[in-house]
């Protein structure tokens, strides 16, 4: 019974809240989708159900450029684990019985910041969101960034 109310609180939840709910399924020993991109404030769900061995590893011991851990280190079958993301940025995660080939990668963006290169008085910069590198072009050679 406990099992059943975690499953309907989770599935309550973006309704309750307006997010969105991701689902991210075990299959075989790769995630899919392995990549996702998606706002700020939806969460995913994690579904092995294909009674492989799997579990969930995004903690920052493993990936220190996510911008926060999450994980569900328990290796086994027939599960679900879920999980809201509130702070942007890239996160990876892996299966740790899989690790050479069973990563995936969850991009949160926050949706009032746009996905399009901007223009703003003459000046074009882009890609946003960004991972490393941001492009900024003026037409005029008088301007400072900071």
């Amino acid at each position: 019974m406990r099992k059943i109310t975690q499953l309907f609180m989770m599935c309550l939840a973006p309704v309750a809240f307006g997010q969105t709910n991701h689902q991210i399924n075990a299959q075989a020993m790769s995630w899919s989708p392995n990549d996702i991109t998606i706002d700020l404030g939806d969460s995913v769900t994690w579904v092995n159900n294909n009674n492989g061995t799997h579990n969930v590893n995004g903690t920052t011991a493993t990936y220190p450029s996510n911008p926060e851990s999450f994980s569900m280190l328990t290796s086994g079958s027939n599960w679900t684990f879920g999980k809201r993301f509130n702070v942007p940025g890239i996160y990876m995660y892996r299966c740790d019985v899989h690790s050479a080939m069973m990563t995936g990668k969850v991009t949160v963006i926050d949706p009032s910041l746009g996905l399009a290169d901007n223009k703003v008085s003459g000046i074009v910069f882009g890609p946003n969101p960004a991972d490393d590198l941001i492009t900024i072009q003026a037409n005029s050679t008088d301007f400072k960034v900071t």
